[in-house]
């Protein structure tokens, strides 16, 4: 079920995402064991909370990175070519 509350982002659609938030906690944890003492980040997954109401703005929150990265990646791997 929805909750319809305003969340600082303005009023959105609450809602748990038990299965979602259980899967990525697991990544999360299985990434960090990874990584080990140089993961620089948060440690926890945010879902049905003010930071992410629901699993769909969790979904387009993380997908949104590789579009702001890409980007960023090609220039520097540009400014090789650029240099020789």
């Amino acid at each position: 079920r929805y909750k319809y509350q305003y969340t600082g982002q303005g009023y959105n659609r609450v809602q748990a995402g038990p299965l979602v938030h259980q899967e990525m906690s697991k990544i999360l944890r299985d990434t960090i064991k990874e990584v080990g003492k140089s993961w620089v980040g948060l440690s926890v997954v945010h879902l049905g909370d003010n930071d992410v109401p629901n699993a769909l703005n969790f979904i387009d929150k993380y997908t949104q990175i590789p579009r702001i990265i890409n980007p960023i990646i090609k220039c520097i791997k540009g400014v090789d070519e650029i240099m020789t």
